[in-house]
Order: C-alpha cells, then sequence, then structure tokens
C-alpha cells in the first residue's frame, strides 16, 4: 500500500498515524524497514476501527470497552475489576471523568494514576 493510500485511508478512518519518512541519502534497504513499521501500525488502527474496538495502542475508552477489553488495556485490573466498571457504568450512565472510576468498589487512587495515561472517555 502506497504512503498516500494509508494517509488517506487514515483521514477517512479520523484515525491518528504516524510514519517516517526516509530522507534522500537512505538506501532501499534502509527504507523497506520504514516503510513495514508504518503498514504494520496502519494496519493495526485499521483493523481495530473495522472491529469498532474502544481499544487503539494502550488506550481503552472506558465508556465502551468490554471487560476484558479493560482487563487488557488497565494496568491493576483483572477480570472482578475490569467487570465492576462495566456494571457500575450500566448502572450510572457513562462515565464523565476518569476520576470517576474512584466510586467502582476495588478502584483506588493508585490504580486510577496507574492508569490515567491509558484512559479515554
Amino acid at each position: 500500500m502506497k504512503l498516500t493510500q494509508m494517509l488517506k485511508m487514515a483521514a477517512l478512518l479520523a484515525l491518528p498515524m504516524a510514519f517516517v519518512a526516509p530522507t534522500q541519502a537512505a538506501s532501499k534497504n534502509a527504507e523497506k524497514p520504514q516503510a513495514e513499521a508504518v503498514q504494520v501500525e496502519a494496519k493495526a488502527e485499521q483493523k481495530a476501527a473495522e472491529n469498532d474496538a474502544p481499544v487503539v495502542a494502550n488506550q481503552v475508552n472506558i465508556n465502551t470497552a468490554s471487560a476484558s477489553e479493560l482487563q487488557r488495556a488497565l494496568i491493576g485490573i483483572g477480570a472482578k475489576k475490569a467487570q465492576a466498571i462495566v456494571e457500575y457504568r450500566e448502572t450510572n450512565g457513562k462515565f464523565a471523568a476518569a476520576e470517576d472510576l474512584l466510586k467502582v468498589k476495588g478502584i483506588g487512587k493508585n490504580t486510577l494514576e496507574k492508569n490515567l495515561s491509558r484512559i479515554l472517555l
């Protein structure tokens, strides 16, 4: 897939996309790993978009993720805590802020702090 095609695809999907532009001095062998890295990242983002998955990289949307997605993406969150997050959300509605996770039984300040950079709303 050409770079221009990947950029168009990323724009259509409204996903961030990182790429490395090769320098003129770079040889074809040096360009190949860079191009492969771009393709791998683009494919991962495309797959996430196709599956409508709320997990991107190491971040997760706590308002749409399933318990298993929460468990995979968040540090210190096992099956029971992930299920508690989903049940709290289903009972009380969407989280307005990441700090609202503190209202979920079993989620403390330390767990929240470890995961702040991973939480999307």
